[in-house]
């Protein structure tokens, strides 16, 4: 006769309580993703509880279960574009910030980077300009950011460091803006003419604390 094995019933209320926990992860997860493609879409503005709910297969009771607004996916937007600008961030922290030459050609790979996320960075700068929180929040992640540049920041002289990862802050708030400057002028050579401009206000920003009559000489 098989013995039926006995299962604790602590045991028993950990599993539910890690199911519960998965499906809510799950949910959360569900709606966040179909909160992001509609931004995409619509913008932050335009989109609306109600669609959100019905792109994710689920319902607008269950949509507030998870979160108290449409606001707090406001949190899931940045969190993915934050993970695009720190990857190219990084990419800038890798090359010779003292040539002019490499840093117009990193903007060119921002450029990029933008061209494909560009529609929910503008659904950022949206729930931004909404917000007040948004606003406040702004700038503390930015400088968060500006930690990636590791290898700039070595550069400068410690006293001029609080300087630089502020200078560096503000460039990631303000080169987004900039570029979509540039996606919608329509003469490739005026475009250009910005780009090279822009480069030369990011080479500026990097070489500050540096003697930038060695920093130019390099550049050369």
């Amino acid at each position: 006769m098989a013995l039926k094995q006995k299962t604790s019933k602590g045991s028993a209320t950990k599993g539910e309580g890690e199911l519960r926990a998965g499906l809510k992860e799950f949910t959360r997860s569900r709606i966040s993703d179909a909160a992001l493609k509609l931004f995409r879409i619509e913008g932050f503005r335009s989109t609306t509880v109600e669609q959100i709910a019905e792109l994710a297969g689920t319902t607008v009771p269950t949509f507030y279960r998870h979160f108290k607004s449409k606001d707090d996916l406001f949190e899931p937007l940045r969190d993915h574009l934050n993970t695009e600008v720190e990857q190219v961030l990084t990419k800038l922290d890798e090359v010779d910030v003292t040539n002019r030459a490499a840093v117009r050609s990193w903007l060119d790979s921002y450029m990029v980077m933008w061209t494909r996320m560009h529609r929910l960075c503008e659904a950022y700068w949206e729930a931004v300009y909404i917000s007040e929180d948004n606003s406040r929040d702004v700038l503390p992640i930015a400088m968060n950011l500006a930690q990636v540049m590791q290898n700039v920041l070595r550069r400068v002289d410690p006293a001029l460091r609080p300087q630089m990862e502020l200078n560096l802050s503000f460039l990631i708030m303000s080169i987004d803006r900039f570029i979509g400057v540039v996606a919608v002028e329509d003469n490739p050579n005026k475009a250009n003419m910005i780009m090279d401009q822009m480069a030369q206000f990011v080479w500026a920003i990097l070489n500050n604390g540096t003697p930038l009559a060695v920093a130019a000489k390099k550049a050369k």
